[in-house]
């Protein structure tokens, strides 16, 4: 109001690091190392963080055999590597010669065996492999007529000599660990990651960016001879990346320009699941099963992580010794909540993600039903306060 004489920080206090990608410990709960666009490499441990690497950072690797182990990346695909916990980096691939030394696409995409933490892949214009952790190299078979570099990799875990790779244009895939590789799909919107089931090396997803309508996920059965449009009612905004659940029915989570959907074989579409996750551009998301959450690295809003989707709908918290369930959830909209004895007199509430209260009546039975079918698609939590129970549960509307 002073004609810009004085200025205020309206960012104070905010994380606005823009982070390209996420390695997570499988050993070590809440550690996590981060690539951040022109702030390098920075790691999380016991709840401070640290500067590991300079530069712009990229992708990282935590070994989940040994958390003092992790590798990250300059652009176009220079690895270094720590053995002691960030004491010391070397480097292990360069990004300026020739074979795994060629450079890269600017993210470049590299991984970790499921079984053997000594053997990663890296993807340039073809395929490297070491067996080492690094020490040498080698070509893993050709791919013949790739147009660009690699952007995406994904081991099938049940079945190790079964690799998918993606350009931004194209997926290859091998069955032989990597004796050969064959095109099994072309796509006119660019390609951004691919994900496999944990249990059938047949059944993979893969994500676009772009804004064709309809265009954002993909799913195949059959190892990539017949595709599937998995993208539902998905807005017409890119779609970066996708992770799937171990353990789950197939449960999917999808990060895009707008945050993170989700999706299982129970649902017949995708739901929000911004649980307090700001709109903003999440560019990886990646799961820590030593304490079963979900982290999110975004592109300007720093890191974020979240409860999994079968905590949200299976945790409760019941100050009582009586069951109470509400089902069926997810639903349409339209649920039902039974005590086996009686619940008593009282309140139940209905909140949204943002803590706003969307539905609100009294309680005087042990069955009660209410309606959320004027609700969008999401996460709800419901709180009921009685003289005899205060409970909280989580529910899914899914249309």
């Amino acid at each position: 109001n002073d004609a810009g004489s004085t200025w205020y920080d309206l960012t104070n206090g905010m994380g606005i690091s823009q982070i390209y990608r996420i390695g997570t410990s499988a050993t070590i709960s809440n550690h996590i190392i981060c690539g951040l666009q022109d702030n390098g490499s920075k790691e999380l441990y016991s709840g401070t963080w640290s500067d590991q690497t300079g530069g712009d950072g990229m992708e990282c690797i935590i070994d989940y055999t040994n958390a003092n182990i992790m590798y990250a990346t300059y652009v176009q695909g220079q690895i270094s590597k720590t053995i002691d916990g960030g004491a010391n980096w070397n480097i292990i691939v360069q990004n300026n010669g020739t074979g795994v030394d060629e450079p890269g696409e600017w993210v470049t995409p590299y991984i970790m065996h499921p079984t053997n933490n000594n053997i990663l892949l890296v993807g340039k214009s073809q395929v490297y492999q070491t067996t080492n952790g690094g020490s040498t190299w080698a070509q893993l078979g050709t791919i013949s007529g790739i147009t660009g570099n690699i952007i995406s990799m994904a081991y099938a875990p049940s079945n190790t000599n079964t690799i998918y790779v993606a350009s931004a244009s194209e997926i290859f895939k091998t069955t032989d660990g990597g004796g050969s590789w064959s095109l099994i799909r072309t796509s006119t919107e660019r390609i951004t990651y691919i994900s496999v089931s944990a249990t059938n090396s047949q059944v993979l997803w893969i994500t676009n960016s772009g804004y064709t309508p309809g265009y954002k996920v993909w799913s195949s059965t059959n190892g990539g001879s017949t595709w599937s449009n998995y993208s539902g009612t998905l807005p017409n905004i890119p779609v970066n990346c996708i992770v799937y659940e171990n353990g789950s029915n197939s449960g999917l989570y999808i990060g895009t320009d707008l945050g993170v959907y989700y999706r299982d074989a129970l649902m017949s579409d995708w739901i929000s699941f911004n649980t307090g996750l700001p709109n903003v551009v999440v560019n990886e998301l990646e799961i820590s099963y030593s304490n079963n959450k979900l982290w999110a690295a975004t592109f300007g809003r720093g890191l974020w992580r979240s409860d999994l989707y079968g905590v949200f709908t299976g945790n409760e918290n019941i100050v009582s010794s009586n069951t109470v369930n509400i089902f069926p959830n997810p639903s349409q909209g339209f649920f039902t909540i039974q005590s086996e004895t009686s619940i008593g007199k009282g309140e139940i509430k209905v909140f949204n993600t943002l803590g706003e209260i969307i539905y609100q009546n009294n309680l005087s039975s042990n069955t009660t039903e209410f309606d959320l079918s004027n609700q969008p698609n999401g996460v709800y939590f419901v709180k009921i306060n009685s003289n005899e129970n205060s409970i909280t549960k989580r529910i899914i509307i899914s249309k």
